[in-house]
């Protein structure tokens, strides 16, 4: 069946009326924040058109590569250095400009977002075309020192190449999230989980104003060239802030600090408000579009967590689960293991290695389910509060050979790991995780849908899987022909609901 759908879908992507576009499936290249320890400025060599440069200070020069090759950067101003040209070649034709500005911390509603970044580089890595765009946040007055960070470079596949080309050069290049990384490296600066007073966090939020507004202007792109009739979309900046933040100001975490805490949640309403304008930015779209709809749902909520518990280490400790001298997982001797930390497959023989028969698989997930409950924390409190057995809940998980033989939830403030090392239990930093039961919750998201044809109401509880055929039935369409979930629409569209 997985064979007969990857054909189907082979063939959808050859269609003219269908464009798929996906950034997240390789990095040719990483952000970076390039500083003169990685790159001394020099005297400049001979670049071309250099002639047409005026100033009271002789030009400096910088080298670096991204992805092996080269890229160089022309440092001049008037009476102090004070910008930068950057090219991939010592050549001014095609270069961009960028000035030294500081972090900008100017409130966000009524100017232009990203303001300081440069225009794009476009250029490639690997033969695919990439748009690199430049921030400099300081250059010092002697040109010795200075902090300039570049984007990323995500490869743009598409089921129509010369669409997808088109998409990246016009909007000046796709980028896939704000730069998190440099944030938790502390390239930013002291990030404020370490005792920081936000200046990082204020850089990585220039790079997630960036981000929307590739993000919105990608989302016109589609509109203006494409003209589609159902335009599906994503924006990451919420899952990521949360993740990062969300912990931080729970006072329920035993290590909360106050002031922490309010620098957190300054950076955390900074980064919803990017998340209101690139919703409110989609929605007009879809209000220029006569008698368009406009979805909005989530696929996760999210939850404070400090704690890990590795489940793995439990079957381990049980006896069912083993190791080789490697450290990965024996599955000749192993009856029942956890793939990702949110639930236990049992290592039936259906699997390529597996060793348990389907007579034998309730009896090795009553072992596995003793296993979980025997796992105690420091106040001798269980840590598994509660199971669930697929066959009993078919709709939890993802269903299917894909998913789990049995599900748990757990105390709150623990997460999970699937490593097989380790303490069965430690401590961490406080963060914002999810893969928790789908019922909790701090685990549900929003659906909401927007359209002159519906007043303003509320439904109750519904399912994310109700949203795909809710869609199908206002565009006209059977629903997917494997949704499980019913369509809203009559509950939508009902008077007086």
């Amino acid at each position: 069946r997985f064979a007969d759908r990857r054909r189907e879908a082979d063939s959808l992507l050859t269609r003219s009326d269908l464009l798929v576009m996906n950034g997240y499936n390789r990095m040719l290249a990483p952000d970076a924040l390039i500083t003169e320890t990685r790159a001394v400025p020099g005297p400049a060599g001979a670049w071309r058109g250099a002639e047409g440069i005026s100033g009271g200070v002789a030009p400096l020069e910088i080298s670096w590569t991204i992805a092996g090759d080269s890229v160089h950067a022309l440092l001049y101003g008037e009476s102090q250095y004070e910008r930068a040209l950057i090219a991939r070649h010592r050549d001014l034709k095609g270069a961009v400009s960028v000035r030294a500005v500081d972090v900008d911390t100017s409130a966000i509603a009524g100017r232009l977002l990203a303001r300081h970044f440069s225009e794009p580089l476009h250029t490639e890595v690997e033969g695919h075309p990439v748009s690199l765009r430049f921030r400099l946040f300081s250059l010092a007055a002697d040109g010795t020192s200075y902090r300039l960070f570049h984007t990323s470079s995500p490869r743009a596949d598409g089921s129509d190449s010369e669409r997808t080309e088109a998409y990246i050069r016009e909007i000046g290049g796709w980028i896939g999230n704000a730069s998190l990384g440099l944030l938790r490296s502390g390239a930013f600066g002291t990030p404020i989980s370490r005792g920081g007073d936000g200046s990082a966090e204020a850089h990585y939020l220039e790079t997630a104003e960036l981000l929307t507004r590739q993000y919105m202007r990608g989302a016109e792109w589609m509109v203006r060239a494409v003209h589609p009739r159902l335009f599906l979309d994503y924006f990451p900046l919420a899952d990521e802030i949360d993740h990062e933040f969300l912990g931080m100001v729970d006072r329920r975490y035993p290590g909360y600090d106050p002031v922490v805490a309010a620098r957190a949640q300054r950076v955390r309403e900074r980064g919803w408000q990017l998340v209101d304008m690139r919703v409110a930015h989609a929605r007009r779209l879809a209000e220029s579009m006569p008698g368009a709809a406009f979805f909005i749902s989530g696929d996760h909520g999210m939850r404070p967590a400090w704690k890990v518990l590795r489940p793995n280490v439990a079957l381990r400790d049980a006896g069912l689960l083993s190791l080789s001298e490697e450290g990965t997982i024996a599955l000749q001797q192993t009856v029942a293991l956890s793939p990702n930390g949110y639930w236990i497959n049992v290592n039936t023989d259906d699997w390529k290695g597996g060793v348990v028969s389907a007579a034998d698989r309730d009896e090795v997930l009553t072992r596995v389910e003793h296993a979980l409950r025997e796992i105690r924390g420091e106040d001798g409190e269980p840590i598994v509060t509660a199971l669930w057995r697929s066959s009993d809940h078919p709709g939890l998980g993802m269903g299917g050979p894909a998913g789990g033989d049995l599900y748990y939830e757990l105390r709150f403030g623990y997460d999970v790991s699937q490593d097989t090392r380790g303490p069965l239990i430690s401590t961490g930093r406080p963060e914002g995780k999810h893969g928790y039961p789908p019922m909790a919750a701090d685990m549900r998201t929003a659906l909401c849908m927007v359209s002159p044809m519906i007043g303003t109401r509320r439904i109750g509880a519904v399912q994310t899987i109700d949203l795909a055929p809710t869609v199908a039935e206002w565009l006209g369409i059977p629903a997917p022909q494997d949704a499980r979930g019913r369509s809203l629409l009559e509950h939508l569209t009902r008077e007086g609901n």
